[in-house]
């Protein structure tokens, strides 16, 4: 199995795509989004989790179920990984910081992973 599978396969309430589209480095920041959303008690569906101009995207479907308050609260614990993610580097979870390549591509990159 892989690191991503292994992960999704330690939180039963998450179903859809189960898939994560970036490195290894960025799944801590997943997983422990995955299991601040677990603690509303409600499922997680997954659309797509996938790195986009070097930073993480989590597109989790938010319940409408929830209040307005929560639904905010929820979005803010995806919006944080996201966030975070730009700190930290994509292929072994160190700080790092965004960079950008001479072709333009983006990537978040500790010293030791700069060169994309």
């Amino acid at each position: 199995m892989t690191a991503a599978r292994d992960m999704f396969a330690r939180h039963p309430r998450v179903s859809g795509s189960l898939h994560a589209s970036c490195e290894d480095g960025w799944l801590p920041l997943i997983e422990d989004c995955l299991t601040k959303l677990e603690a509303f008690g409600l499922p997680i569906v997954i659309h797509r989790i996938r790195e986009k101009m070097g930073a993480l995207r989590i597109n989790i479907l938010t319940p409408t179920s929830l209040s307005v308050e929560d639904q905010r609260r929820w979005e803010d614990i995806i919006r944080a990984a996201e966030e975070s993610s730009l700190k930290t580097c994509e292929l072994c979870g160190n700080p790092g910081r965004l960079r950008q390549s001479e072709t333009g591509t983006y990537a978040t990159r500790c010293d030791a992973h700069q060169v994309i």
